[in-house]
């Protein structure tokens, strides 16, 4: 079995983190483990829960999570979005235009 640690995912807590790893078995399919890690003083980076995704369930995943891609940004930040239309003459250009001419 060979693995390869694909991400790592800090979280809000300083001592926990999301690891992503690529695990590849002796038949040569691979799979996706996501795993919780926790730090111990004294241990250092412990697993507390693992995941593991075989490839269908891992590319239902990247679809779900791209539909809600949009959910997950700040509420506040949620306006800033939307897109503006600028009237041709109205801005701080056309201002400092308008005053160059007088």
């Amino acid at each position: 079995m060979r693995e390869e640690i694909i991400a790592t995912i800090p979280q809000d807590e300083a001592e926990v983190t999301l690891e992503v790893a690529l695990v590849h078995d002796e038949t040569g399919d691979a799979c996706i483990e996501l795993r919780h890690l926790v730090w111990g003083k004294g241990l250092g980076w412990y697993r507390q829960k693992t995941l593991r995704l075989e490839a269908r369930a891992a590319h239902s995943l990247l679809r779900a999570l791209g539909q809600v891609r949009r959910h997950l940004v700040p509420r506040g930040k949620a306006g800033s979005n939307k897109k503006v239309i600028p009237f041709p003459g109205v801005g701080p250009s056309s201002a400092e235009t308008k005053r160059r001419a007088i």
